[in-house]
């Protein structure tokens, strides 16, 4: 004490400060690394729940695909085809980038092909078009 009695009031000031501003330095620095973890978590998560926006496209124009198909709707089937195939590849091409495993992946576009191939009046049309749609389901779970 006798020593901090001694010096000048600007060192005085000085240490006062530091003593101060050093803890809430190391403080700042815990609080801002531990948001950037968070945000960068957030964002991953983001980026991972829009990979599955043709997936969820999907659920909504394969049903009104085979209405018009099915003769229960007006409507155009060429471009649904259109559209439902161009979300399947997306789709596809996102569950490759965030799950590079071959195996865990279901071949959509094979599926969609095998399943436009099956004539209106197959009686194993439902049973593959609720197949289909319980994989892309899935895909979104």
């Amino acid at each position: 004490m006798v020593f901090f009695s001694k010096l000048k009031i600007s060192a005085k000031l000085l240490i006062s400060s530091a003593v101060f501003l050093i803890p809430m330095s190391i403080m700042m620095y815990f609080i801002y690394s531990s948001m950037t973890s968070t945000i960068d978590k957030c964002v991953d998560e983001h980026e991972g729940i829009a990979a599955l926006h043709p997936a969820v496209l999907l659920m909504q124009k394969v049903p009104e695909y085979f209405n018009i198909f099915l003769g229960l709707e007006a409507g155009n089937e060429t471009y649904l085809d259109q559209q439902i195939t161009g979300s399947i590849k997306t789709l596809e091409k996102e569950l490759k980038r965030y799950n590079p495993e071959e195996g865990e992946v279901p071949n959509l576009s094979k599926d969609w092909e095998n399943l436009k191939k099956i004539g209106k009046d197959d009686e194993t049309l439902y049973e593959q078009y609720q197949n289909f749609l319980t994989e892309v389901r899935n895909l979104i779970g």
